[in-house]
């Protein structure tokens, strides 16, 4: 009796672990763009960069997709260590035939956001440029958003912490 009871505890923890790996991988949507004239766009290189009056804060819409089968809650977005990224909130992404590629304007919200299944949601990063660029800001790469978010997202079983890139295009700060 015992024998048959862990065999079953076995197979519905074995379930459960195939069940969580149907979540995510989470990763970059299908647009982005800057909201404002604050960022103009470089041919050269497929970037922004934030216009170059010290002090400028900038925003640029991003998207984030759940190409999983379930739900996730993402609990949290950053940009992890790259301070020119101020902040991250998220809206409803919803179209209209012949509407944005952005999506409708919906209200933009703080985390914890919930994508569904096959979802997207729209971001909203507002980047800021500081007073005083280091020497040969240019040439560093602590000086451009590289479009990576470091995101923590629940699924069935447990939270998770991971890097998904291309939210926008690459931003160059100073």
């Amino acid at each position: 009796m015992v024998s048959a009871v862990l065999v079953v505890c076995a197979a519905v923890a074995l379930l459960l672990v195939a069940l969580d790996h149907r979540y995510g991988p989470l990763q970059g949507g299908s647009f982005s763009g800057p909201v404002a004239n604050d960022l103009a766009f470089i041919n050269e290189d497929s970037s922004y960069r934030l216009t170059s009056a010290p002090g400028t804060t900038g925003q640029v819409i991003g998207s984030l997709y759940n190409p999983g089968s379930h739900a996730v809650t993402i609990r949290s977005a950053s940009a992890g260590d790259m301070a020119p990224v101020i902040g991250v909130q998220w809206s409803v992404f919803h179209t209209v035939p012949d509407g944005s590629v952005f999506g409708v304007d919906t209200p933009w919200h703080s985390f914890p956001a919930t994508i569904p299944a096959q979802g997207t949601i729209r971001l909203l990063l507002t980047l800021h440029r500081p007073t005083t660029c280091p020497p040969n800001a240019g040439f560093r790469t602590d000086s451009t958003f590289d479009n990576s978010l470091l995101l923590r997202w629940k699924s069935l079983l447990r939270t998770h912490t991971t890097f998904v890139d291309n939210v926008t295009l690459p931003i160059k700060i100073c």
